[in-house]
């Protein structure tokens, strides 16, 4: 009616005057009437933001505080201030406006959103009849905030350790233009290594403990950036042991902050989160992605324009079968181990002689680089004087008889093998010198080899 069209072309007059700085943003589907109006009738984008109804009541009008309220906002009327209703009417020592608390209070507004009966039902708001300059600005930055697109800070943790890095993380960060931060957890994550209370996987894998962990860690980092939530890129079924259900459920509950962790290209399979539920992300774009097929990812990186990713899988050491024997044989055979023992695991060729004796060969040049950057002042290095071959490394303080197996061995593992004995360089602190051997049958090199 004409007094209805009245208040509608003073909302869009006012809506101009006070909010210039976000005009830029997408008008709202608005629709005003004075009856209730059913979800068919509402013209609007069946994935665009929802539609906006307008109801006018009398002065004094208590919003109710049940269920009953849900996908109303009580604007400058009400009586209260809560989700759902924001009124400073009732606040006797306030001297500000409604519009002001919208401000103060933008998941009051955002929350109505997400506790509608149904994703289709409209939002009404709800003003008082004959609405002044406060209630038209409150209802402009209402309508807003309901139909605001997402706009979320994102910024990447990458963790380090001996067995994974963060190589691909720098690599993603670079794409997609967002800081990263890098964590080294060696220490803490060792310790859980050692005897992780889910178990390991089909190798030395503790997938659930260290998925945790990692997010307890990012969950600090996030402390001190300021309000916020943490998400990953897991997936509901690709995993057989760490993105099952229980299993997302159970790394929650032990990283200590299960109401901040959202996977987004599962979420609509899982329980609503914080972040959803307080409307720091919309429900309605997050995915419905399971299972190990790739194939929606990499729709979804054709999409977004991402062309540069890696392979699935691969990422850690501790789910390859040679590197986790390698591992379980230092756990069994050495105490006191120390970040280049571990590192030392991907280098080269071990050889385990005797449980107090292993003995690296390295395979290439950058293998003999790699040993040669972490040799210790108890450690020797053996390598051939006239021909080329590895570069062997002997943790530990190794007796003169068993450096001659390890020149034995630098032996064995060169083109010369078959030549008899041949000179061998020794070098340790303070020591270096010439050896004579000659190669180790290769049985015996077989039966060593880890």
């Amino acid at each position: 009616d004409l007094e209805n069209i009245e208040c509608a072309e003073s909302f869009a007059s006012c809506a101009r005057l006070t909010a210039s700085p976000i005009r830029r943003t997408t008008c709202a589907t608005v629709i005003v009437s004075t009856r209730k109006v059913s979800p068919s009738e509402i013209p609007r984008e069946k994935a665009g933001p929802p539609a906006v109804l307008f109801r006018f009541v009398g002065y004094g009008t208590m919003a109710p505080r049940s269920a009953e309220n849900r996908g109303n906002l009580f604007l400058d009327v009400g009586n209260f201030l809560c989700p759902g209703v924001i009124d400073h009417h009732h606040l006797s020592s306030y001297a500000g406006s409604t519009a002001r608390l919208i401000l103060a209070h933008p998941d009051f507004v955002r929350q109505v959103r997400h506790e509608r009966p149904a994703t289709d039902t409209p939002i009404t708001l709800v003003l008082h009849q004959e609405p002044d300059l406060d209630c038209v600005a409150s209802a402009y930055l209402a309508v807003r905030l309901l139909q605001e697109q997402q706009q979320l800070r994102v910024e990447a943790v990458t963790f380090v350790t001996p067995f994974f890095g963060p190589e691909r993380a720098r690599a993603a960060a670079a794409q997609l233009s967002i800081p990263l931060h890098e964590l080294d957890i060696t220490d803490i994550h060792f310790a859980m290594l050692q005897n992780p209370p889910h178990g390991y996987g089909k190798n030395m894998n503790p997938c659930i403990d260290c998925h945790a962990m990692m997010f307890r860690e990012a969950a600090k980092l996030l402390a001190g950036l300021g309000p916020g939530f943490l998400f990953s890129g897991e997936v509901l079924g690709e995993r057989p042991m760490s993105q099952n259900r229980q299993s997302l459920v159970t790394v929650a509950k032990a990283s200590g902050c299960p109401d901040m962790i959202l996977r987004p290209l599962s979420a609509k399979l899982l329980e609503p989160t914080k972040p959803e539920l307080e409307g720091m992300v919309d429900r309605e774009q997050l995915l419905d992605i399971q299972g190990r097929s790739r194939k929606p990812q990499l729709a979804l990186a054709k999409q977004w324009g991402i062309t540069q990713f890696p392979n699935p899988g691969g990422g850690c050491l501790l789910t390859d079968p040679p590197f986790s024997r390698r591992l379980r044989d230092l756990l069994d055979h050495q105490k006191d181990i120390t970040r280049t023992d571990l590192e030392l695991l991907n280098i080269g060729r071990h050889l385990r002689v005797r449980p107090d004796l292993k003995i690296i060969a390295g395979r290439d040049a950058k293998d003999n680089q790699q040993l040669m950057a972490r040799v210790r002042d108890t450690d020797a290095l053996l390598s051939l004087v006239d021909f080329p071959g590895p570069t062997v490394l002997m943790p530990g303080n190794a007796s003169d008889e068993d450096l001659l197996l390890g020149a034995r061995a630098c032996v064995s593992f060169s083109s010369a093998r078959d030549r008899g004995e041949i000179a061998v360089f020794l070098h340790r602190t303070g020591i270096s010198s010439t050896l004579k051997a000659s190669a180790l049958p290769r049985e015996q090199i077989n039966a060593w080899l880890l």
